[in-house]
């Protein structure tokens, strides 16, 4: 009498992401082939060039429609937004991609003497950050009011004048004291709340993270993020002038 044979084991999540693959077409892969010979022309890692590939949107979409009908992505992604994680192997991903709950994969193109397959591999599992509150103009204090003194507009108390905090080991034991008083009245205000916290500064009053909005901006503050701002985009044109540049010095690259 033959055994009964075992049940398959269902996939890892992992794996089944990374058994979801798309076949390119003819042309496709032929466009394939070129893009990644002006790729390895032009230098640097695949992704810095994808948005010169002309067969990728269609391919991507896809394999994005296979995902969701397997039912390892959610719907409503935004391939033209791909988002990188912490990648092993960037010399070989075309492109990242994040799903909602954090993980991110990366792109490939696999190919032998007859066919191309495209198939994502797992880059980084990282639960997103949430934010459960949004404040208002009304709820913040402006600069104005933070430094005339106004307490917060969530629970009343200040901002300033706690302990300092310092390591436990190097308290007095007057300020151990004074240290654990603050912390156990902010807890009796907030027993029910998440348990992240934050203070303006080492001597700040400890706050809630979903009752207290944070404190504002100082203008040198304000002033200091912009001029981030505005090299970080300076900076990104700059680098995408080079890398068309650079693929375009690309266009009379021998076939190999």
């Amino acid at each position: 009498m033959p055994r009964p044979r075992a049940a398959a084991k269902p996939r890892s999540p992992r794996a089944a992401i990374q058994a979801i693959v798309v076949e390119l077409a003819e042309e496709e892969g032929n466009d394939f082939d070129v893009w990644l010979r002006r790729t390895a022309a032009a230098g640097g890692p695949p992704e810095r060039f994808i948005g010169f590939a002309g067969w990728f949107p269609a391919v991507l979409e896809r394999w994005f429609d296979a995902a969701e009908a397997a039912g390892v992505w959610e719907a409503g992604h935004d391939p033209g937004k791909p988002a990188r994680g912490y990648c092993h192997h960037p010399s070989e991903a075309l492109s990242h991609a994040r799903r909602g709950d954090g993980l991110v994969v990366h792109f490939v193109v696999s190919s032998d003497s007859s066919s191309h397959v495209f198939r994502a591999r797992v880059c980084s599992d990282v639960p997103p950050v949430t934010f459960t509150r949004r404040w208002t103009d009304d709820q913040r204090l402006t600069w104005d009011e933070f430094i005339g003194g106004q307490p917060c507009r969530g629970c009343g108390r200040g901002f300033v004048g706690a302990r300092e905090r310092k390591p436990i080991m190097q308290r007095t034991p007057e300020e151990a004291v004074a240290i654990e008083r603050e912390e156990a009245e902010f807890r009796s205000m907030h027993p029910n709340c998440a348990r992240m916290t934050w203070a303006y500064g080492s001597t700040g009053v400890t706050h809630c993270s979903e009752c207290c909005p944070m404190p504002p901006l100082s203008p040198d503050q304000v002033k200091t993020i912009a001029r981030i701002v505005v090299e970080s985009i300076q900076e990104q044109d700059r680098r995408a002038a080079d890398t068309e540049r650079r693929w375009r010095a690309t266009s009379d690259a021998p076939e190999r």
